[in-house]
């Protein structure tokens, strides 16, 4: 039987964020026998030097972990430009053909996508063009966590992929009702509760 391969999304740098669930369930998947792969944003980047200016390669990790021991999650980079504000921007770029890449190259089955600014509606087109259902998992209300200049692009964003995602994950019945205020169907929304590790 072949291994399920599992395409993990969110716009946060896997290294610095604080441990919380994107690290946990990518993780714990591995740990059940999954592939999978992960794709982060650099946040907090710094310079180097003068002269760097990020790079346009895609920077590949194998066999992270930062939650659970021994998990296989291989994390890929896409490339970043180190000026502020331009980082997010072409991010967009950069972010869209690795996850196209990926996607061709690795046979994903199913894609997880915890981020909407930056990625959500990439991966919601290449998840249709390829046939590949994208699971959304909601644990915030993503526009709120912007400062305000990008709180109407972000909630504008939402709008357009939670409606169009096959299935999401909403981590409290609060979080459910919003994504279908926002336009999702109340039939794809399923209540996903925190898991507790009692170790």
């Amino acid at each position: 039987m072949r291994i399920m391969n599992i395409l993990v999304v969110h716009e946060v740098n896997w290294f610095k964020k604080v441990v919380y669930e994107f690290h946990d369930f990518a993780e714990n998947l591995s740990l059940l026998g999954y592939r999978v792969i992960c794709v982060d944003f650099e946040e907090g980047w710094e310079r180097e030097s003068f002269f760097d200016l990020g790079h346009l390669g895609i920077r590949v990790y194998q066999n992270v972990s930062r939650a659970s021991k021994n998990s296989t999650v291989e994390l890929r980079r896409p490339g970043l430009i180190k000026l502020p504000l331009l980082d997010r921007l072409t991010s967009i770029l950069t972010h869209y053909f690795a996850i196209k890449k990926i996607i061709r190259s690795e046979s994903i089955d199913a894609i997880l996508l915890y981020s909407v600014p930056t990625n959500g509606i990439p991966v919601v087109l290449l998840g249709r063009r390829n046939k590949i259902p994208v699971i959304f998992r909601s644990i915030d209300k993503l526009h709120r966590l912007r400062h305000k200049v990008f709180r109407w692009p972000v909630f504008f964003s939402e709008k357009i992929v939670y409606p169009r995602v096959d299935r999401i994950l909403a981590l409290t019945p609060k979080l459910a009702d919003y994504v279908c205020q926002l336009g999702a169907e109340r039939e794809k929304v399923t209540l996903l509760l925190p898991g507790i590790n009692r170790e």
